[in-house]
């Protein structure tokens, strides 16, 4: 594959893809504004006592158990601005997994594959070149949340400088986790047989980590289970105030990251393409 072919296969992946990025983008950062925006009604809305008011009507034991006997204080811009960015920490799960899974297979659904074979190209380069693409447009993504909540903050925080750094490390996070779904979605593309089945394989893999997820802090003894949940690797409260990453969810991102990647090259190599 030639690198003037290669430059242009990548545009045209990155053209293809930008608008749908686009629109996650916009529909997401939307929520996320609205939510920041409305933060001073919220915080002299008295929801704390409100929400203490109606837990005491269940038992203890049970709200320990689902994590419900500490409710976070509004009214703490910290605590406020951790419950909307691990939304968009969800959201951007779901999104990363579907990128990834809609990769490869619509190659073959709306027959480009047959317009790549007609020139120099390889799988592996198919494979890596798609890869760079999706990357980037999950990266533009990340960039793109966080200049909202850093620009948004700037009227609630003191220290913007550190702020700043803090925000940083958390989107960090967020790109390893987004990173994880997305490469796994990555390998599952290389197993379909037509892109319709995209979005069922996305949300089920991203349902079933976080149900994994949510019986590892729910079931005693299945605490293991959480290292197959990417979602809860890392939690916005404590990053936004100074704690550190677990270095253990650092290296599983990562490693399980470039296992996919690599097993989805090797699955592609031998694909029986559906044209």
């Amino acid at each position: 594959m030639t690198r003037l072919w290669e430059g242009a296969f990548t545009r045209h992946c990155l053209k293809k893809g930008i608008a749908g990025m686009m629109i996650c983008f916009i529909l997401s950062g939307g929520l996320l504004l609205l939510t920041l925006f409305f933060y001073p009604n919220v915080a002299q809305s008295g929801l704390k006592e409100a929400m203490q008011e109606m837990m005491q009507a269940f038992p203890a034991e049970m709200l320990q158990r689902f994590g419900l006997n500490n409710i976070p204080d509004f009214s703490d811009y910290h605590h406020y601005l951790a419950a909307a960015m691990q939304i968009q920490l969800l959201i951007g799960c779901m999104f990363a997994s579907y990128l990834g899974a809609s990769s490869l297979i619509r190659f073959e659904s709306d027959h480009s594959m047959i317009f790549l074979y007609s020139h120099p190209i390889s799988r592996f380069s198919i494979v890596y070149n798609k890869l760079i693409c999706q990357l980037c447009l999950m990266t533009l993504y990340n960039i793109g949340i966080f200049l909202i909540v850093y620009l948004m903050s700037a009227a609630f925080v003191a220290e913007t400088g550190l702020f700043l750094l803090l925000v940083l490390r958390v989107f960090f996070a967020f790109w390893l986790v987004h990173l994880l779904y997305l490469c796994a979605g990555f390998f599952f593309s290389s197993c379909l047989s037509h892109s319709s089945q995209c979005s069922s394989i996305a949300f089920l893999l991203f349902l079933f980590s976080l149900l994994f997820g949510l019986l590892s802090g729910l079931v005693p003894g299945f605490g293991f289970l959480r290292f197959l949940s990417p979602y809860f690797y890392f939690q916005v409260y404590p990053l936004l105030m100074g704690d550190p990453m677990a270095l253990s969810y650092i290296l599983v991102c990562l490693l399980v990251s470039l296992g996919s990647v690599a097993a989805c090259a090797f699955r592609y190599q031998r694909k029986d393409f559906y044209l």
